[in-house]
């Protein structure tokens, strides 16, 4: 055990410090939130003061990111929710697959969110683990097609007339 009297909910700290020429880091629980397990840089280079958290995790089991300083928003992970939650002028969240190096990003700049690849691959948006819309990295979309073979394909299986409308509502 590390930290303070156990029975009365107490800060507990570990503190890493090297050098005054890198960050140092501090990793503890109960200090910005209660029950989170906090990881703190260190507030200069060399320094040992640590106030704003860079990552942690609830007891909820969430997992909030920030570049520093602001707060932590909590409130789109309450209840049974479980995620991660980054905060930054531009956030990104990556994931790469090792087998094969390819990268998918989602993130959001002002008022637009976005996701994508650098990578040669295509894009599937899924609901109840059906696809619904799969874009190629050929640029073809499908919408109920998982092989467009246009610019826009759009399929419908319940035997009766695809439909599609545009119109101006001015």
């Amino acid at each position: 055990a590390m930290g303070n009297n156990a029975t009365l909910n107490g800060t507990s700290r570990l503190k890493f410090l090297g050098s005054n020429s890198v960050t140092n880091w501090q990793i503890s629980h109960n200090d910005s939130i209660s029950g989170a397990l906090e990881f703190m840089p260190s507030t200069a280079t060399g320094g040992s003061t640590f106030t704003t958290p860079a990552m942690l995790i609830t007891s909820a089991g969430n997992v909030l990111i920030t570049s520093g300083g602001g707060t932590f928003d909590t409130g789109a992970l309450s209840g049974s929710a479980k995620g991660v939650n980054i905060q930054q002028t531009v956030p990104i969240m990556l994931v790469k697959e090792t087998a094969t190096n390819n990268r998918l990003y989602m993130g959001m700049s002002g008022a637009l969110g976005f996701v994508g690849s650098p990578d040669n691959i295509s894009l599937r948006i899924s609901t109840s683990d059906t696809s619904r819309i799969e874009i190629l990295s050929g640029g073809n979309v499908g919408i109920g097609e998982t092989a467009p073979s246009r610019k826009l394909d759009v399929r419908d299986t319940s035997n009766t007339q695809a439909t599609i409308l545009a119109y101006n509502q001015g």
